[in-house]
């Protein structure tokens, strides 16, 4: 069985391309392998270097294949050809890699740079061959050959004025260790240097592990650090609690994005601390802590359970409570794996952001439907929510959320969410398993001009009836769209939504059968299409795939077609088309 992945990180541009491919060994197949190899041979040979790059690259599975060093072998030399030399010389790094003592893979990396006349980066590399690699082995004479080459070139007189820089020079081990002996007010002068030199500096975090803030001649002045410190990590730091609250004390009115993680500090702690010292706090994130102990005794049992259902909220005396507290100037907040983290306490955190813009819960243990509840009367200004249910914690039954209404009703206590301000940027709330079409309907009101991005992967019992407010109106703003296991939306369904999106670049259809060539005609009319994602879609046939690559083969960077049961012809075509790291 030949299985197909091509996929793209969760990276920002440039948008490399990774492709893999699962292959068991199943007989007969090994012969349709070696037609594809022969066929990316061919391509290069008659000069169709960007096809065969294509090709090979789609071609490339796990590096246990016998026949991975003949795939990354022409993956280099169409790279060469192309003039990509950065992106041959990481093949060759990462071949390296995996067999330090495969002399080729030397030879090859030098000749680029040795093409380029950078001969201290051929030397360096052929210098390294020459200590790993014994004299017995066939190609030693070769590397030490070109290893001279290397050293004359690099020795020789070079023009009257011409600058060093000797970043490029010393391996970064030796760089490392002048850099650390270099007293702090030296090192921050050297970060002006130039952007090379600060750009190496400030992406080494050791080198600003030990900063010495005293001086013989008396202690720095505190208002110098008072003044500039915007931005303290504490995420990765282990300190007493003590030590935490009086750095906030100390530095907290200048602040302007703060990170903390650790069990020392409770979350209840943290954000009175905020709100005490960091007036202009605009950032914070918290991860792996405990919340306050005990629970708030103007909240009853009953008012919580209330919010397991869509429009329900606390009464009246919680609010004034909450009016009682100081608020917070935070505009992005980000929580992960807050221990013991209920509605109330979110509730309260929550209603004190009046200014928040962007919302991420992370591994949260409250479920969908209260954060939808408590965000129906808090946060005004609030456009991106990223909701990610911990999958360790078990959740309400989708029999106990009024499963009666499948056609979602607005409640009255919903009001406050369709006064919002402006609509949602950023809908993604992945794998919660209990979404409901009332709560996603909710949240879609009034947000149909400014959507960007819609995320509900893992939502089972979604239907059509969420995406009501689509059907009279288009999403001119929609980009990313991902519905994968969603099993309830019907063809029709996902052809309403694909045809009122007519700027989407990431769409996630993967697992549903409802996926046809239907759909896929919807897809091939999206002029902006990048990534699509439709693995596991057992309804397509090849005529429908075949027409979405046509069509949109000059934008297209990545297709997912892992389990779709295409023959391997169709394959190859795909891989052969669609562009890999934008060749």
């Amino acid at each position: 069985m030949l299985v197909i992945c091509i996929r793209t990180p969760d990276i920002k541009p440039p948008f490399s391309l990774y492709v893999w491919i699962s292959f068991h060994a199943v007989k007969g197949r090994q012969q349709d392998w070696r037609d594809l190899i022969d066929a990316g041979k061919d391509l290069y040979v008659n000069g169709r270097y960007h096809e065969a790059y294509r090709l090979f690259t789609g071609l490339k599975e796990d590096m246990d294949h016998p026949d991975t060093e003949i795939l990354i072998l022409y993956q280099v030399r169409c790279l060469e050809n192309l003039g990509y030399s950065h992106q041959a010389l990481t093949r060759c790094q990462i071949m390296l890699q995996i067999n330090p003592n495969a002399g080729l893979w030397y030879i090859i990396a030098s000749n680029i740079h040795l093409s380029s006349r950078n001969y201290h980066a051929a030397w360096e590399i052929l210098h390294s061959a020459l200590q790993v690699i014994p004299e017995t082995h066939h190609l030693f004479q070769e590397i030490y050959f070109r290893e001279r080459i290397a050293w004359h070139g690099m020795n020789q007189p070079k023009p009257m004025g011409q600058k060093v820089d000797m970043m490029k020079r010393l391996t970064n081990d030796v760089l490392h260790e002048i850099f650390s002996r270099i007293p702090f007010k030296c090192l921050a002068r050297c970060t002006r240097v130039s952007r090379r030199w600060r750009r190496y500096l400030t992406s080494n975090p050791h080198l600003w592990r030990n900063l010495d803030f005293m001086s013989k001649n008396g202690s720095v002045n505190p208002s110098t650090l008072h003044g500039h410190l915007h931005t303290l990590d504490m995420s990765e730091v282990t300190c007493t609690s003590d030590l935490f609250l009086t750095l906030l004390d100390s530095v907290g009115s200048t602040l302007r994005k703060l990170r903390w993680g650790g069990i020392t500090l409770k979350l209840h702690d943290v954000m009175e601390q905020v709100a005490k010292s960091c007036p202009k706090l605009t950032y914070l994130d918290v991860h792996d802590c405990f919340t306050a102990l005990g629970t708030y005794t103007h909240i009853d049992d009953q008012a919580l359970q209330r919010l397991e259902f869509p429009g329900s909220f606390f009464s009246d005396q919680f609010f004034q409570f909450v009016a009682t507290l100081k608020p917070f100037s935070i505009t992005t907040l980000v929580l992960s794996s807050i221990h013991g983290l209920t509605a109330s306490h979110l509730a309260i955190i929550l209603c004190r952001c009046p200014h928040l813009v962007h919302l991420q819960l992370r591994h949260c243990l409250v479920n969908i439907t209260p954060v939808v509840n408590i965000l129906c009367y808090c946060c005004p200004s609030l456009q991106r929510l990223f909701y990610q249910r911990n999958r360790f914690c078990q959740q309400v039954q989708y029999g106990q959320l009024e499963i009666g209404l499948r056609t979602p009703t607005v409640s009255p206590h919903s009001t406050l969410l369709f006064n919002r301000k402006q609509g949602w940027h950023e809908i993604s709330i992945r794998r919660s398993k209990i979404l409901t079409d009332s709560v996603l309907y909710i949240m879609l009101y009034q947000s149909n001009q400014t959507l960007q991005i819609l995320d509900v992967e893992g939502s089972p019992y979604l239907t059509d009836e969420a995406f009501v407010s689509v059907r009279s109106t288009n999403l001119p703003k929609l980009k990313r769209l991902c519905l994968s296991d969603c099993f309830g939306i019907s063809t029709q369904g996902l052809r309403n939504l694909i045809s009122a999106s007519p700027h989407l670049q990431h769409v996630n259809l993967s697992g549903l059968s409802s996926v046809t060539d239907v759909v896929l005609q919807e897809l091939s009319e999206c002029e902006h299409l990048r990534h699509v994602d439709i693995s596991h879609c057992g309804s397509i046939t090849e005529a429908g795939l075949k027409h979405l690559i046509d069509r949109r083969k000059t934008s297209l960077t990545s297709i997912h077609l892992k389990g779709t049961g295409m023959p391997l012809e169709v394959l190859g075509y795909a891989m052969q088309t669609i562009k890999r790291d934008n060749i």
